[in-house]
C-alpha cells in the first residue's frame, strides 16, 4: 500500500456502503426527542456542564431563525 493514500486511487473504502435497513438517523431519534430533550435539560439544571452547553447552543440556534 502507498503510504501517501489510505486506499487505493479509485477504490472505496466502503465499497458495500451503509447496511440496507439501518434508517435515517433523524427518523430514529425523532420518536425520542422530547425524552431527550428533558433529560439533557434536568442534567443540566443539575450542573453538567456538557449538557448546559448543549442546552444553551440549542436555544441560541432556536433565537438566530
Amino acid at each position: 500500500m502507498n503510504a501517501d493514500h489510505r486506499f487505493r486511487p479509485g477504490k472505496s473504502g466502503n465499497p458495500t456502503g451503509r447496511p440496507k435497513g439501518t434508517g435515517d438517523p433523524v427518523k430514529l431519534i425523532k420518536p425520542h426527542l422530547r425524552t431527550i430533550v428533558e433529560r439533557c435539560l434536568a442534567a443540566a439544571l443539575q450542573g453538567d456542564v456538557n449538557a448546559a452547553s448543549a442546552v444553551l447552543g440549542y436555544y441560541a440556534s432556536l433565537k438566530k431563525s
